[in-house]
């Protein structure tokens, strides 16, 4: 598949700033942390669901397909999460980002959503505030643990502003488990902020409401922005930190992941990490079978949330971005009740699960180049979502 004049177009803003595009995912996927003050009576379980009704809280991961979105690729989010530890029973609740070994510019990105800790940044500037673990495997060969981003609330009077902020860490291949401890970074240098405006902030709906144009005039004056340092001094101690995003990634030139990242703490409460896992799926006949691309530990196809599933034409992010016109215009899943989740090959193949669109349905998610992209939610106590591309057979 190769992009014609207008998509390249559309899609040269994935060329603006390797940091600049992982970072407005970053706020556009996470856009109800900026915009939603939970009520007393709001529960855990409404902050870290991951069902379809929730699909815009910020206890999620995306991942930005920018092979497939600069050059056309057929291969989509090489750069993807699994479970699962380096070895066997080491770790086996850690979220692994690989790109299974082959070099890409996808980026992954994972955002926990903090609002429930009631956090300002004079109280994170202590050491051990929030920390997280990582392991870097023998393959990877870009920066680990990479970036750490930061969504930021200041109140000045009835006045609230909304910002990102986020700085790189590159500590080189380990082979074996490390702490990175944010909070003693916040007063050194090499970070970087761009302000969310707030009339792209619609409360309501719980949205960012932007524009891709916006996207990239953003961007770009990221690009050419000089780090600063100390987050408290420019931002203030009374600042509040309503959600944190760990990122990995190359995207101005092909690179390997294989990194680990497990514990992520805050004032000693261990917070779970999201993750999203790549499907292998196959179209055929109005619906899709599909499987796990990776083995994943603790997560099953019999724990996907049938009402969560959905196909959409291709978005170069996956799952798409809550309000979009591929998220709004998507199609709803049926589950083939007489489909057994339980493989039969004799290869050994992982076990698929069928799912049925319609017809007319299916048909109306694909895009022009008669791509497709399927997404959902697992119903686990972790908040775990997949996504699928595949062209229509």
């Amino acid at each position: 598949m190769t992009p014609n004049s207008s998509e390249k177009t559309t899609r040269r803003w994935f060329l603006r700033g390797a940091a600049g595009t992982a970072l407005l995912g970053t706020v556009v996927s996470g856009s109800t942390v900026l915009a939603d003050d939970h009520s007393d009576d709001d529960t855990d379980d409404d902050r870290t669901s991951t069902t379809s009704s929730d699909a815009r809280r910020p206890n999620a991961a995306l991942i930005c397909d920018v092979d497939g979105a600069i050059s056309g690729s057929e291969r989509s989010f090489d750069n993807r999460m699994r479970l699962g530890g380096p070895t066997n029973g080491d770790r086996d609740g850690a979220v692994h980002v690989t790109s299974g070994g082959e070099k890409t510019q996808d980026y992954v990105c994972t955002t926990v959503d903090l609002r429930d800790a009631d956090l300002q940044l004079g109280r994170l500037n202590q050491s051990g505030r929030l920390t997280y673990d990582y392991y870097t495997g023998e393959t990877h060969d870009h920066a680990s643990p990479d970036e750490i981003f930061l969504i930021l609330r200041q109140r000045r009077g009835q006045r609230e502003n909304y910002f990102v902020t986020y700085r790189t860490l590159d500590e080189g291949t380990t082979g074996e488990w490390r702490t990175r401890d944010v909070s003693s970074e916040l007063n050194r240098d090499g970070w970087r902020a761009i302000e969310v405006p707030t009339d792209e902030i619609d409360v309501e709906s719980e949205l960012v409401q932007t524009t891709t144009a916006a996207i990239e005039d953003r961007i770009g004056s990221l690009a050419q922005q000089e780090p600063y340092r100390n987050v408290v001094s420019r931002f203030g101690g009374n600042t509040e930190v309503l959600a944190a995003s760990i990122g990995t990634g190359r995207l101005l030139r092909p690179a390997v992941s294989d990194v680990y990242y497990d514990s992520f703490q805050v004032s000693d409460e261990t917070k779970p990490i999201p993750a999203i896992l790549r499907m292998t799926p196959r179209f055929e006949d109005g619906g899709v079978s599909f499987s796990f691309t990776d083995e994943n530990v603790g997560v099953s196809l019999e724990d996907v949330d049938e009402d969560s599933v959905r196909v959409s034409r291709y978005a170069p992010i996956g799952p798409p971005i809550a309000g979009t016109d591929v998220e709004t215009t998507s199609v709803a899943a049926k589950f083939d009740s007489d489909s057994d989740s339980d493989s039969d090959s004799d290869s050994g193949d992982s076990d698929s699960l069928q799912v049925e669109f319609g017809e007319s349905g299916a048909s109306s998610a694909l895009d022009e180049d008669d791509l497709a992209m399927v997404y959902g939610a697992f119903d686990t106590d972790r908040p775990v979502t997949f996504v699928a591309v595949a062209g229509r057979n």
